[in-house]
């Protein structure tokens, strides 16, 4: 974790969200002071005019969270959407851009020890050792800039202290072949200098039955990621942080779905069966005919100066580089269509610089800085089998690749006006300059790509050199901003008004219908948003709440347009907010809880006939939802604690409920999935000398089946005349989250 020299011990949970310390019981901890840099400097939780959910690294450990993705069902807001580890789709308030494609960049920021991660490929990691966890909801790019406009998830690894040799290891089983073993170890090397190395290998068959001879579960995990950090006193005021991490993914059992028939809705292309039982019958058996795998290097250099020029500027400069490599191959059918491969290769490299000179004075506060990425993916996709291929053989190609450049100067300015207002103004400028080569192609038997349109074996039906570059490159600029006035009547209560603009630029896709859907535009979100942060200390109570409206000019909307992956912009609007609450009504006993709320609005989305438009009428779908965005979620977390055997027993329930929501944004029977609620049980024993802990837990108590994901290839059912009613030779293909399972594990602190 790179923070300001002298920080203090971080404690960044809370918000509703987090739960609370394991640690012996000393009073209302929720009143414990939280900081968080969610404005890019240190500051108490409850003074940020921000919706925050924050985790600490303990309060992570105490929810069993392992990966990066398992903090979304402990923060209000925050949906997730995935396939396979590879591809991670954030959702916060309802902003996401579910696509596969590995040309685009993820949706909503993240950051991991203040780097900025460009691509989906990078974001899904095992999590361990953390400092804490900070998810940012509503526009942020005014200081985090590049495809801030959802808002920032912020991970935090802990940083090396100037204690003596310390550290912990700890292992653990549970169902489906699950195992784990991580660790870390670090401490003072010298009077100037500390280090700290972890690591973590994990490894597990799968939840996703195979009733396929030959064929391997699928949903499993087998990789390791190491990290090693140095930290030194250069001077008494020249601080020097150095992390590397390295993690692989090595044929894990993923790449597969399960999958089921769907007819087509005739208006729109898209499903009009709703969910059904999958041709397997159930939803944790897959029948894939082929056996997919995941195979991924990830290697992340991050660099941090923090200079403190004097008692009030400070210079701090952030430097990464990073190379993500995938080769994922999964059977795209599900067992429903035979022979149906799909195989994205990508690679990605970045450098990224950031510059920042602060100034913090009695009543002014200000941030200058500059930040430049320069970012490289190149990749190859295929696809094949009888959906796409007139022969068995056959498939379609694409290779590629994206430069993109992005420059970007920020500022930030906090006024107190008097001793209960603050008046705050930022702007970001943005350049961004994309330059984008395609070849598609055939081999084997060829391909099939409409009713009169078969493409010989071999043979490259499209190449960017034969088009102009209006097509293939962006040169695109823009301007992100905060407007903000916080009040604080008292010393337990802020109030705060906040209007952003939050840009996010445009890009490519690999398959496309027409020339004209090659590249979607850049698109800006206006928020406005206002809220309240309370603490009411003789009853160990915090309550905050938030309420926004989102107005979205060229919206990127994300769907199949004839089974092609693409991009349209249009426009869309919500509103909503989120309330959360952390009590300890009593001694030893701590309760959270988390509410949001949603209503949103696409004005137009494209249907597959915009392909078929020969066959079928040209269509398109009005005020659809927002995808992901369930129109109510609750979280809540309730923890009790007892003097045990000299130490102390701690029991646990967690849960997460979502109401009904869409999984895609053209609102199809197929894609809509019903309210469910996942709790989780939790039993730990940490000895007196709090070395030592034992836990066992149950996840998924309730057995709740719910997906988490979707692609709706409904549109295999429209290859027929219109006068021809639909056969049902469509299908959807699905992947659902784990089944109940339970699991223990040991650890052991020095």
């Amino acid at each position: 974790m790179f923070l300001f020299k002298r920080s203090e011990t971080i404690f960044a949970g809370l918000c509703a969200c987090a739960m609370l310390s394991s640690a012996p019981y000393t009073g209302a901890q929720v009143l414990e002071e939280i900081i968080v840099t969610a404005q890019k400097r240190e500051q108490n939780l409850q003074d940020v005019g921000i919706s925050v959910t924050a985790f600490t690294g303990e309060q992570l450990d105490n929810l069993g969270a392992t990966n990066t993705t398992d903090i979304t069902q402990q923060s209000p807001g925050l949906q997730l959407f995935t396939y396979t580890p590879s591809i991670i789709v954030f959702n916060i308030r309802g902003v996401s851009q579910n696509n596969f494609i590995d040309t685009l960049e993820a949706p909503v920021a993240v950051n991991f020890d203040n780097a900025y991660v460009a691509s989906m490929n990078g974001i899904g990691q095992q999590m361990f050792d953390m400092d804490r966890v900070e998810v940012l909801r509503g526009p942020q790019g005014t200081l985090f800039g590049r495809n801030a406009t959802g808002g920032v998830i912020q991970y935090f690894t802990n940083a090396p202290d100037e204690e003596e040799v310390n550290g912990y290891i700890k292992t653990g089983a549970a169902e489906y072949d699950n195992f784990f073993v991580e660790g870390a170890v670090g401490g003072a090397l010298s009077p100037n200098l500390r280090g700290r190395f972890a690591g973590r290998w994990e490894q597990a068959d799968g939840y996703t039955e195979s009733v396929t001879p030959g064929v391997r579960d699928t949903n499993g995990k087998d990789g390791f990621a190491l990290r090693g950090a140095l930290q030194m006193d250069v001077t008494e005021d020249l601080l020097v942080d150095v992390k590397v991490y390295y993690s692989e993914d090595n044929d894990a059992p993923t790449g597969g779905y399960v999958a089921y028939a769907s007819k087509a809705d005739r208006q729109t292309g898209y499903s009009a069966t709703p969910e059904s039982s999958p041709i397997t019958g159930d939803v944790h058996k897959h029948a894939n005919g082929i056996e997919g795998s995941l195979d991924r290097e990830v290697t992340s250099v991050t660099g941090q100066i923090t200079w403190d020029l004097n008692e009030h500027l400070q210079v701090v400069s952030i430097t990464n580089y990073m190379d993500i490599y995938k080769n994922y191959y999964e059977d795209a059918g599900g067992g429903y269509i035979p022979n149906f491969p799909y195989n994205p290769v990508a690679e990605t490299e970045q450098i990224t610089q950031e510059l920042r000179l602060s100034g913090d004075y009695d009543r002014f506060r200000w941030q200058l800085g500059g930040y430049y990425l320069d970012l490289e993916i190149t990749g190859m996709d295929f696809v094949s089998g009888e959906f796409v291929s007139a022969l068995p053989d056959g498939r379609l190609d694409a290779d590629w690749n994206l430069e993109s450049e992005n420059w970007s100067v920020f500022g930030q300015v906090e006024v107190d006006l008097s001793e209960q207002v603050t008046l705050i103004g930022g702007v970001r400028y943005s350049m961004d300059d994309k330059q984008y080569s395609l070849v598609n192609s055939a081999a084997g038997g060829g391909a099939w790509l409409g009713p009169d349109f078969y493409v010989a074996p071999g043979e490259v039906f499209f190449d960017t050199a034969w088009i102009p570059p209006e097509f293939t490159e962006i040169d695109y600029d823009d301007w992100a901003a905060r407007a903000q006035l916080d009040w604080r009547p008292n010393d337990d209560l802020l109030v705060y008004a906040a209007f952003n603009r939050g840009i996010k630029g445009g890009n490519f896709t690999t398959f496309f219908s027409t020339l004209e859907n090659l590249q979607h535009k850049e698109e800006v979100l206006y928020s406005y948003e206002i809220g309240f942060k309370s603490t009411f200390p003789e009853q160990a109570m915090r309550l905050n709440a938030t309420g926004f409206y989102y107005d979205y000019k060229n919206y990127q909307a994300f769907g199949l347009i004839a089974a092609f992956p693409e991009i349209r912009n249009t426009d869309a609007e919500a509103y909503g907010g989120e309330i959360e609450l952390a009590w300890s009504p009593a001694d030893r006993l701590d309760l959270v809880a988390g509410i949001s709320f949603i209503d949103s609005e696409i004005d137009e989305v494209p249907t597959v006939q915009d392909f078929f438009g020969i066959v079928l009428p040209l269509q398109h779908i009005e005020d659809n939802e927002l995808p992901n965005a369930p129109s109510f979620s609750i979280n809540f977390l309730a923890r009790h604690t007892w003097p045990f055997a000299g130490g102390e027993l701690a029991f646990q329930i967690d849960g997460n409920y979502n109401d009904d929501q869409y999984l895609d944004v053209f609102n199809s029977a197929g894609s809509k999935e019903e309210s469910y609620f996942i709790g989780n049980l939790r039993l730990t024993y940490i000895t007196g000398d709090d070395k030592w802990e034992l836990g066992a837990f149950v996840r998924n108590f309730t057995d709740a089946k719910h997906r988490l994901y979707l692609l709706d290839l409904a549109a295999g059912d429209l290859f027929v005349p219109p006068d021809v009613p639909p056969t049902g030779d469509g299908i959807i293909e699905q992947v659902y989250g784990p089944p109940r399972w339970a699991g223990g594990y040991v650890s052991y602190r020095f």
